[in-house]
C-alpha cells in the first residue's frame, strides 16, 4: 500500500472512531454544503459529506494550531506554546494510528521520506547571537558548526532556520558496506521482521552565509550524511508514533551551487588556500579537541581540495534517534535525541536538488 493510502486510511480511521465514540460531529457547515441544491444523488451526497468531514477532523485542527502558533512564535521551537501545541498532534496522531501498532514501519514513518524544510529556527550548540542583518539568523564560527573539521576554524557565519532534511531509499546494492553502529548491526543480524530492509538515506544540509570580512556574503552548504532505520517499538516516547536510529558516516563543505565564478575565486582562497594552512597550522587546542572526536569515531580527514571543497568521514558512527511526532504528505513534526523539536514542510519535486552521493568508509559494521 502507497503512502498516500496509508496517510488517507489513518484520517479515515480517527474519523470513523469518533463517530463510533460519539465524541465529535462536523460542523453544521457540512451539513449546509449537503443540502444545497444541485440534484446530487444519494451517493454523491455521502462522499461530499465524507470529504468535508475528513477536513474538519482534530487532527487536521491540532496542525492548524500548531503552524499558528509556531508562526507567532518567529519560528522559535523551545517557545512553550509551540512545544504544547506539538505534543497535542502528536496525540491526535497517535490515536489515528492505533490501527498500525504492529506494522514495522507505520504511516507517519513512511511519509517521512523525501526532502523536508525546517520552518523551526536553527539552535546548534556555541552561538554567538543573532545574527543582526538576518531575523531568525543566528552566528557561529565553522570550527564550532564542524567540531573543528573544518577550516579556517574561526571564519563567522550566519545560519537562517532554512535547514534541509533528506530522507532516501537505499538500493540494496549499498547495503553490502554499509557502516552500522553495534547495535544496530546487531539487530539487523538477528531481525527476522525485516526491519533492516527499511533502513534509509538520511541527510541534513545547512545553508550558511559567510560575515567574515575575509570572504563577506560568500554562501555555502555543510552537509552531513547517514543513514535512519525503524528502532524496536519499545524504544520510542509516549507521545511518538514512532522512533527512527539514526547515524551518520561522513559530511562535506561546499559553496553554494550557484555561486558567481568570481565567488568561486574567494571561496578557492578562503576554504581552500587559506585552511590549508590553517590546517596545518592549528592551535594546541584544536589539535587535542580534533584528535580526541578522531581516535572516539574513527574520523577520517581529507584532504582540503584547492577549490575549498572539504569533507570527511567516520569510521565508528554513534548510534541517535529520532522520534516521528507526525508526519503526513508535506508536514512533519520530529524530535531528536537531544530534545530539539522540528517542524518542517516537504519541499516539492520540483524544488528540490537531488541528494549528494558520498563513498561509504570502509568497513566497521557491515550487514550482510
Amino acid at each position: 500500500m502507497g503512502d498516500e493510502a496509508f496517510n488517507r486510511t489513518a484520517r479515515e480511521a480517527q474519523y470513523e472512531s469518533l463517530q463510533r465514540n460519539r465524541s465529535w460531529v462536523p460542523s453544521p457547515r457540512v451539513d449546509e454544503e449537503i443540502n444545497t441544491p444541485g440534484g446530487k444523488t444519494n451517493e454523491e451526497m455521502n462522499k461530499l459529506k465524507y470529504k468535508l468531514a475528513l477536513n474538519e477532523l482534530p487532527i487536521d485542527a491540532a496542525k492548524a494550531h500548531l503552524l499558528t502558533v509556531l508562526k507567532a512564535a518567529d519560528g522559535e521551537p523551545n517557545d512553550r506554546h509551540v512545544i504544547e501545541a506539538a505534543r497535542r498532534l502528536a496525540r491526535e496522531d497517535r490515536a489515528s494510528q492505533q490501527l498500525y501498532n504492529n506494522d514495522i514501519v507505520p504511516p507517519s514513518t513512511r511519509c517521512a521520506i523525501g526532502t523536508w524544510k525546517a520552518l523551526t529556527r536553527a539552535h546548534f550548540p556555541g552561538t554567538l547571537g543573532p545574527d543582526p542583518d538576518c531575523s531568525g539568523a543566528y552566528l557561529y564560527t565553522l570550527g564550532r558548526m564542524s567540531f573543528g573539521l573544518f577550516a579556517p576554524a574561526d571564519v563567522i557565519i550566519s545560519v537562517l532556520g532554512s535547514c534541509q532534511n533528506i530522507i532516501q531509499p537505499l538500493p540494496k546494492h549499498e547495503r553490502i558496506n554499509l557502516m552500522m553502529p553495534p547495535a544496530v548491526a546487531q539487530a539487523a543480524k538477528n531481525d527476522k521482521r525485516g526491519i533492516a530492509d527499511h533502513i534509509r538515506k538520511y541527510q541534513i544540509k545547512v545553508r550558511f552565509t559567510v560575515k567574515d570580512e575575509r570572504g563577506q556574503g560568500l554562501q555555502g552548504i555543510i552537509t552531513t550524511y547517514g543513514y535512519c532505520a525503524p528502532a524496536s517499538q519499545t524504544e520510542k516516547a509516549d507521545d511518538a508514533s514512532h522512533r527512527l536510529s539514526v547515524w551518520f558516516v561522513g559530511g562535506d563543505l561546499s559553496h553554494d551551487p550557484f555561486t558567481s565564478p568570481e565567488q568561486e575565486n574567494l571561496w578557492s582562497e578562503l576554504f581552500g588556500t587559506q585552511a590549508q594552512h590553517d590546517h596545518l597550522h592549528r592551535g594546541v587546542f584544536s589539535k587535542a579537541t580534533l584528535w580526541f572526536i578522531s581516535a572516539a569515531l574513527g574520523i577520517k580527514l581529507d584532504p582540503i581540495d584547492n577549490s575549498g571543497y572539504q569533507s570527511y568521514s567516520v569510521q565508528r558512527p554513534v548510534l541517535g534517534y529520532m522520534d516521528i511526532l507526525y508526519a503526513d504528505e508535506d508536514f512533519r513534526v520530529t524530535r531528536g535525541n537531544r530534545n530539539t523539536l522540528f517542524v518542517l514542510k516537504r519541499v516539492p519535486k520540483k524544488q528540490s536538488t537531488p541528494p549528494s552521493t558520498l563513498s561509504t568508509p570502509t568497513a566497521y559494521h557491515k550487514y550482510e
